[in-house]
């Protein structure tokens, strides 16, 4: 029964809500906008009928570093709203999450249609606090993992009309800690109660692991060129509904006042259920060559995330169990196992999120290709639930970038920077809570079951929130034949 009450606040969705840009180098330095325009194996994830620009067979393989800078003070805040405490401030100290992504393609002799496979995984960064940070009650680290693996392909229809789809395998890992507040009911003023309790003797570090080893999923897209100056791309990626197995730890810390009751101070379930929803996703570009060494693409991203209203965990085992002194008067037949009981529903109610992408390539000579972009994103997280673990928010951003072409060899070496820019949000009517369980152990010695409540404590969401996001990323392209310029038409 508690570790199940303590699992209602880990979980918060990892997904594409707080995805920054896109897949891939060119599309990070065009910000996006890469849905129309795109000339590489990206095309895979953005737009699967973009497969035929590629013009020739080739491979691709791009890497890429994600790092956020997140500052965080976390203040208390009075009745009428004013500071009464202001908390140590924390950083996000995570390493830069490392992406690669790869792909060939090949059009074996058919000169209207184009074959890809590749792995290509959308961009978000990883999270790291201090175990014994002010934010602990919210977040001590985050890490979450996905990518889109499989095959697509793309068919010219016509001189005006192209279509593409794909089909992927979805695969997401995550992994999740932080702390909880589990007192000493029977002891309400003591420093291990309820009152005002000693973070030492009642914290509760709890971490979770979950895989989904993939889902079966794919997208569909089509190319409409009326013009030759003109190209509008559409895609549309379902819905997916991760169903991931997982394994769930819990710690007390070292001076915790109940590990003087209990046979050992961890617990764990290696058995664990996680289910959760990611979005119908649908791109849409416009591209525009006003001559043919530029492209200036506008392309926007909508994000069904309404669809997402909580997170379920089933299948929870990992009991506590009292031991001899917590039990010395119980009857002969009391069980000193606590139970837990499931499932755990944990509230998201996110909402639908809109991104705007502005992005153009220019030929500067015919081997340097220069890139750049800008994009606005709205937040799928609400105001009142953004923190340390929700780290979004309404967002601006930018990408540069550039490719170098040797006229003698049939490669391409691409380069790129982006970063998005969430500002400062000051929180102030934030309802992140500290998780608070308090116990009262005295029905044990009398061998009366031991029971639980969950209570949301304190508000510890409150205060100055500062992110920005930094992306790097380099790739390079080996063609099987050396590219044409730009254009819709593939070659042999």
């Amino acid at each position: 029964m508690l570790l199940s009450l303590l699992l209602s606040l880990t979980l918060p969705s990892e997904g594409a809500a707080y995805y920054f840009v896109d897949a891939g180098t060119r599309g990070m330095a065009r910000g996006g906008a890469y849905v129309a325009g795109n000339e590489d194996l990206t095309a895979q994830y953005y737009n699967p009928a973009a497969l035929i620009n590629l013009n020739s067979g080739q491979v691709m393989l791009n890497f890429s570093l994600v790092s956020q800078k997140a500052d965080f003070q976390r203040l208390e805040l009075d009745e009428s709203g004013e500071i009464s405490q202001r908390f140590g401030g924390v950083d996000n100290i995570a390493s830069p999450m490392r992406i690669p992504s790869f792909g060939i393609a090949h059009h074996f002799g058919l000169p209207d249609t184009m074959f890809a496979i590749g792995l290509h995984p959308p961009y978000a960064p990883d999270k790291t606090y201090t175990s014994g940070g002010a934010q602990r009650y919210t977040l001590i680290d985050a890490k979450t993992t996905q990518f889109y693996a499989g095959i697509s392909a793309a068919h010219q229809v016509s001189d005006w009309l192209t279509i593409g789809a794909g089909l992927l395998w979805n695969m997401t890992r995550a992994r999740q800690s932080l702390a909880l507040n589990v007192c000493n009911a029977g002891k309400p003023d003591d420093p291990d109660g309820c009152e005002d309790s000693d973070p030492a003797l009642t914290d509760l570090q709890l971490g979770m692991k979950m895989l989904d080893k993939g889902k079966l999923t794919g997208n569909v897209g089509v190319l409409i060129t009326p013009h030759k100056q003109w190209t509008i791309g559409l895609s549309v990626m379902p819905p997916i509904d991760v169903e991931g197995d997982g394994h769930l730890n819990a710690k007390f810390s070292e001076d915790h006042w109940l590990n003087a009751l209990l046979e050992s101070g961890e617990t764990q379930d290696d058995d664990i259920r996680v289910l959760m929803k990611l979005p119908l996703v649908i791109r849409g570009g416009i591209q525009f060559e006003p001559q043919d060494n530029l492209a200036i693409e506008f392309a926007a991203v909508y994000e069904h995330w309404s669809r997402s209203k909580e997170t379920r965990v089933e299948d929870v085992s990992a009991p506590l169990t009292l031991n001899s002194t917590a039990t010395a008067f119980a009857p002969d037949d009391f069980d000193p196992e606590v139970p837990i009981v499931g499932p755990v529903v944990i509230p998201q109610n996110y909402r639908n999120s809109v991104s705007y992408r502005l992005g153009t390539e220019w030929d500067a000579l015919q081997w340097l290709t220069l890139r750049s972009g800008v994009y606005y994103e709205a937040s799928a997280i609400p105001d009142k639930s953004l923190g340390v673990s929700l780290m979004d928010g309404n967002k601006i951003g930018y990408g540069l970038g550039a490719s170098y072409s040797p006229t003698s060899l049939p490669f391409s070496f691409d380069l790129a920077i982006s970063q998005a820019f969430l500002g400062t949000n000051k929180i102030r009517n934030s309802q992140l809570t500290q998780l608070t369980v308090p116990i009262d152990p005295r029905p044990a010695l009398t061998g009366d079951p031991v029971s639980t409540t969950i209570e949301r404590g304190r508000v510890v969401g409150n205060g100055d929130l500062t992110s920005r996001l930094t992306m790097l990323s380099a790739g390079v392209t080996w063609y099987f034949g050396k590219p044409t310029p730009r254009s819709h038409t593939p070659s042999d």
